[in-house]
């Protein structure tokens, strides 16, 4: 009997923009600070059992995720607008895929098993003093998929092994005022998360 295959992939970058809370920012103009990350992977394991011959299993698991952080902790005068905005994209499609065939063939099990899990902050830190002629937007924007998929196939005669295939989304978004802050706006002021 074979040891088996097993296949994982990941990708976890972190992307931060972030205005320190030393700072102090005077503008004319609008002020943003954006960030945005891209997460993509795909994981794909194939089993083949022929004859007598076998594969002790396959295991496929990705996961796609990490931080992406937008955070203005500084105060700020005579903004005409001011944007905040954390974006993300993750995607994890994992498959797993065992096939047999001929009369003494048994069938290999296959496990597949993805999850996203990316972090979104969008944000104005505590006790900041902002003031801004326009529009206030902070938000954060989730765009993650996740998929998994086990198969099984028998030709000939063999038996189909187990498939297990399970999918989990654990985005985590959050915009946010911090306490404390002084935040006046001649505009509309807008938390989207």
């Amino acid at each position: 009997a074979g040891s088996g295959v097993i296949v994982d992939a990941e990708s976890l970058a972190d992307t931060v923009a972030q205005v320190g809370g030393n700072a102090s920012l005077t503008s004319g103009g609008a002020i943003s600070v954006t960030s945005q990350s891209t997460n993509l992977i795909e994981s794909t394991g194939t089993a083949v059992t022929i004859g007598a011959v076998s594969v002790g299993g396959i295991a496929a698991t990705g996961r796609a995720g990490g931080a992406t952080w937008a955070l203005m902790d500084a105060d700020v005068g005579g903004a005409t607008a001011l944007n905040i905005s954390a974006t993300s994209q993750s995607r994890a499609p994992v498959i797993a895929k065992a096939s047999s065939g001929g009369l003494l063939a048994a069938g290999t099990a296959s496990t597949s098993s993805a999850t996203v899990d990316p972090n979104l902050q969008a944000g104005i830190g505590g006790n900041a003093v902002l003031s801004v002629g326009g529009n206030v937007t902070i938000q954060s924007l989730d765009d993650s998929e996740v998929e998994s998929e086990a198969r099984g196939t028998a030709s000939g005669g063999a038996s189909i092994g187990i498939g297990v295939a399970s999918a989990t989304n654990n985005a985590q978004v959050d915009a946010h005022i911090g306490g404390g802050t002084q935040l006046t706006s001649t505009g509309a002021i807008s938390l989207l998360g």
